[in-house]
């Protein structure tokens, strides 16, 4: 797989995954390619299916580690193991999910609850990265003063929607803490 966003491309020669700009609607974009094929999806499409993709490898590891337990821990065959994955397969698509809480830091969240978040932090994380490569392109390149750039940085949020990325955080150079 790779990926191309803020002009950096990591490359394997399976899967391209880039993230464009119309020149016709200047609306954002993510293309695909893959070998002779390709596909544009939305941002929100592309989320959708990157969470879809993250969902689908952490239950072929636990599904593998089912397999792993019966052969080794029960002491299965693998045709056997294999046999114990399909009828939990089958299981876990036929039922309601039981009532399961996840506990983080002192709270306790719903499986589905922590998924939405994490979708979200991810996709803030990558806007603060976004703001700091705005911040050094203008800063190094544009050569701007800093107020310059605290403005449209600040002009760049609310064309997005967003009110703050960054919170201020006093720092206590002697203690090397924040406060």
């Amino acid at each position: 797989m790779s990926g191309k966003g803020f002009g950096k491309e990591q490359r394997n020669d399976d899967l391209l995954i880039e993230s464009i700009v119309s020149h016709q609607d200047r609306s954002p974009y993510v293309t695909l390619r893959w070998g002779k094929e390709s596909g544009k999806l939305t941002p929100d499409e592309a989320i959708a299916h990157a969470v879809g993709i993250i969902c689908a490898a952490t239950v072929a590891t636990i599904d593998a580690q089912i397999v792993e337990w019966a052969t080794t821990k029960l002491g299965r065959s693998i045709e056997e193991a294999m046999v114990l994955l399909r009828l939990f397969r089958q299981k876990r698509e036929s039922s309601k999910l039981p009532s399961t809480t996840l506990s983080i830091g002192g709270e306790h969240l719903r499986p589905d609850t922590v998924k939405h978040h994490g979708a979200k932090l991810i996709e803030m994380a990558f806007s603060v990265e976004a703001e700091a490569f705005l911040c050094g392109f203008l800063l190094e390149e544009m050569q701007l003063e800093p107020a310059m750039i605290d403005a449209i940085i600040q002009e760049f949020r609310e064309m997005r929607g967003v009110e703050t990325l960054w919170t201020p955080v006093d720092f206590d150079a002697e203690e090397g803490e924040s406060q």
